[in-house]
C-alpha cells in the first residue's frame, strides 16, 4: 500500500531503500503483489524529469512512413474534435515484409523516451497484457506499449488466440473510451508490428477505436536501396565507392534493408578471411561477390524456385492442346518452322 517502506533492498547490483508512492496510479489504494502480473515501477525525481517528445526523426527510405507516424503521435496532448471518431484510437500497426525495418522503428519509438516503455511478448499471458493496459491507464505519466510481431500472440497457430485477442481488444477499448470521455487521448500509445495488416490482424482488431490505422513499409526500390547502402557507409575504397554501390543496387532487386545489412556483414566476414585482422583494409568487390549466393532476398522467401514435376496425367482436360503439343515435340521440322 502507499507509504510502505522497503529498507536496504539489493536491486540491480546495488542496495537501495524506497517507499511505495502509489498503487495503480492511486495514492490511496491497496494491492496484492503477484510476481507474475504485478508491475513495479521504481523512479526518482531526476528520472521523472527525463521525458522525451513522442516524435520520430527521419530515417532512410522512410520519409512517408515517419510522417504518418508523427501525424498519429501529434494527436496526443490536444483536445479532440467531438466528431473525431477514428482519432480516438490509441493503437497503430506497422506492417511490412521481413527486414523492412519494423523492429527498428519500434526501437526508435522506445528511444523517444516518452515516459515508461512496456514490451509485450509471446511469453506474456492474456492476464498480464490486461494488467499492463490497466496500469498504463491509471499511471500519471505517459506509457508506450510495444508489441513486436503481434502474430505470435494472435496468430492462428496460437491455441490461446481468442484469449489474447480479447485482452488486447479490451485494453484498446478502454483507452478509446477514456479518450471519448476526456475528449483527448490518454497518455498511452500502443504500437504493434506484423507482416501483413489485412491478413494478420483479425477484423475485430481493425475496427475504429482499436488498430484502425496502419503504416506499411514496402520493399525498397532502386533509389531506396541506394539510400540505405549510403547510410550504412560500407568501407569500400573511396575511389570506387559510388561504383560499388551502384553495382550493388543493380544486383539486389527485392532486397530489403535487413538483407542489405546481412550482405554487407557477410562481405566483411569474407574480408577478414582474406586479409586476417587488418581492419584498416577496405572492402573489395570480390568480398561482396563471394557472398551473394548466401543472402536470399526476403521478398522471395516464400517463393518456391523449384516447382514440382508435372505429368500429362496431372492436367485435366485440354486434350486437343495436349495432342497439338505432342505433335510439335515429335516433329522437329514443325519446331524449326515455328522458330523461323
Amino acid at each position: 500500500m502507499p507509504g510502505t517502506p522497503f529498507e536496504d533492498v539489493f536491486l540491480r547490483g546495488t542496495t537501495r531503500s524506497f517507499v511505495i508512492e502509489s498503487v495503480n496510479g492511486s495514492t490511496k489504494s491497496v494491492a496484492r503483489y503477484d510476481p507474475n502480473t504485478t508491475v513495479v515501477e521504481i523512479s526518482n525525481e531526476e528520472a521523472n524529469a527525463v521525458v522525451g517528445k513522442l516524435r520520430l526523426e527521419p530515417l532512410p527510405t522512410m520519409a512517408r512512413q515517419i510522417g504518418q507516424l508523427n501525424d498519429f503521435f501529434d494527436e496526443y496532448d490536444i483536445d479532440l474534435e467531438n466528431n473525431a471518431i477514428p482519432p480516438f484510437t490509441c493503437g497503430i500497426i506497422i506492417d511490412g515484409n521481413h527486414g523492412t525495418g519494423k523492429t527498428m522503428l519500434l526501437d526508435h519509438i522506445a528511444g523517444a523516451r516518452w515516459g515508461r516503455v512496456v514490451h509485450i511478448s509471446e511469453d506474456d499471458k492474456p492476464s498480464a497484457i490486461q494488467s499492463a493496459f490497466e496500469t498504463a491507464v491509471e499511471q500519471r505519466g505517459a506509457t508506450t506499449i510495444l508489441i513486436d510481431d503481434i502474430t505470435t500472440l494472435i496468430g492462428k497457430q496460437n491455441t490461446n488466440r481468442p484469449g489474447y485477442i480479447k485482452a488486447i481488444k479490451t485494453g484498446l477499448d478502454t483507452l478509446s473510451q477514456k479518450a471519448k470521455t476526456d475528449n483527448r487521448r490518454p497518455n498511452v500509445v500502443v504500437v504493434a508490428s506484423c507482416l501483413d495488416y489485412l491478413d494478420d490482424i483479425p477484423y475485430d482488431l481493425q475496427r475504429p477505436g482499436r488498430f484502425w490505422q496502419h503504416v506499411s513499409l514496402p520493399t525498397p526500390d532502386a533509389p531506396g536501396r541506394s539510400e540505405i547502402l549510403r547510410s550504412m557507409k560500407p568501407c569500400f575504397p573511396s575511389q570506387d565507392s559510388d561504383k560499388y554501390i551502384a553495382d550493388l543496387v543493380d544486383r539486389t532487386h527485392a532486397f530489403t534493408g535487413g538483407d542489405l545489412r546481412n550482405l554487407i556483414a557477410k562481405a566483411m566476414q569474407a574480408r577478414r578471411k582474406r586479409i586476417g585482422s587488418q581492419l584498416d583494409k577496405p572492402l573489395e568487390w570480390e568480398d561482396v561477390t563471394k557472398v551473394f549466393n548466401e543472402v536470399r532476398p526476403s521478398a522471395m522467401r516464400d517463393i518456391n524456385l523449384k516447382p514440382p514435376t508435372i505429368h500429362w496425367s496431372d492436367i485435366g482436360g485440354y486434350d486437343d492442346v495436349k495432342l497439338a503439343l505432342r505433335d510439335v515435340l515429335r516433329t522437329p521440322a514443325v519446331c524449326l518452322f515455328l522458330r523461323n
